[in-house]
């Protein structure tokens, strides 16, 4: 392993060798900044993807889709009565 965590393999495979690099979660975060914003949407994307694969996220953020709107709701009907 290399100093930084970083862990290299050379993998053989149809008599070519392929070179993989395994980063940390710490790298990927510290080399976003670096990323143009369309890199970083698809970035934004993947995550959005993979975390409704998710069946315990799925029902968060459904609950906080609901709870959004019922406070939506709330601060429209307070605008209303303020403005009788």
């Amino acid at each position: 392993m290399s100093p930084r965590g970083i862990v290299e393999h050379w993998v053989a495979a149809n008599d070519a060798f392929y070179y993989y690099v395994f980063v940390s979660a710490t790298e990927i975060i510290n080399d976003l900044p670096k990323l143009t914003e369309t890199e970083r949407r698809a970035v934004r994307h993947k995550l959005v993807e993979l975390a409704a694969e998710n069946e315990d996220v799925a029902l968060c953020d459904q609950a906080a889709l609901e709870g959004a709107m019922m406070l939506d709701q709330m601060e429209a009907d307070g605008a209303r009565r303020q403005s009788r």
